[in-house]
């Protein structure tokens, strides 16, 4: 026979519309809602520390966590280890001139299939605000592993990446950019990406 013990929490105003709406949507009581939070929580917090990172990071994004996981769920996206990544764009780039990337039809098609999960998930017409679109874009990016993002004024950003990947992640983001409509300057200076939005 389980044994239940009661306890009494303190919710801001916020926190209690947050469960309200948890409760109206799912249709579970106050206290079920409760018991699947804790088992949730305890095991993101106990699979952090297994592999050695804080998953508390990730829960304010967690609808790109979200996102991640389905994309791989649904064989969209592949999980590949980070250094395989590096030299995978290292030899790209080695053997790739920027040109051969630009107008080889296999990689633009990708390109453009790339484009289309952006807007798609996000519902972006033409017309949205370009800006918003390159940052979620960069987000992801950072989020995935591909580099450090930071936003550095009104349409300009900053991306940090190996300097053996420069070239071909400047490539592969331009070449995105164009495909979802969005106006864009991006130069390179030694280990740095600097993307202006122009429109």
């Amino acid at each position: 026979m389980k044994i239940f013990h009661r306890i009494t929490i303190a919710l801001s105003e916020e926190e209690n519309s947050l469960l309200e709406d948890l409760r109206k949507e799912t249709g579970d009581s106050l206290s079920q809602i409760f018991r699947d939070a804790l088992q949730i929580y305890y095991r993101i917090i106990k699979a952090g520390k297994k592999v050695g990172i804080d998953y508390r990071k990730y829960l304010s994004d967690v609808e790109r966590l979200a996102s991640h996981i389905y994309g791989v769920e649904t064989a969209q996206f592949v999980i590949i280890d980070r250094e395989f990544y590096r030299v995978l764009l290292k030899k790209l780039q080695e053997r790739f001139s920027e040109k051969d990337l630009e107008s080889d039809p296999e990689m633009l098609n990708a390109i453009r299939g790339v484009a289309m999960l952006f807007l798609h998930k996000y519902n972006w017409k033409e017309d949205d605000d370009a800006t918003k679109k390159v940052e979620e874009v960069l987000k992801t990016f950072e989020f995935a592993g591909g580099g450090r993002i930071s936003k550095i004024g009104e349409g300009k950003f900053v991306v940090q990446t190996p300097p053996e990947n420069l070239t071909i992640t400047k490539t592969i983001l331009k070449m995105l950019f164009d495909a979802m409509n969005v106006i864009s300057e991006l130069e390179t200076s030694e280990e740095r990406i600097f993307v202006k939005v122009l429109q």
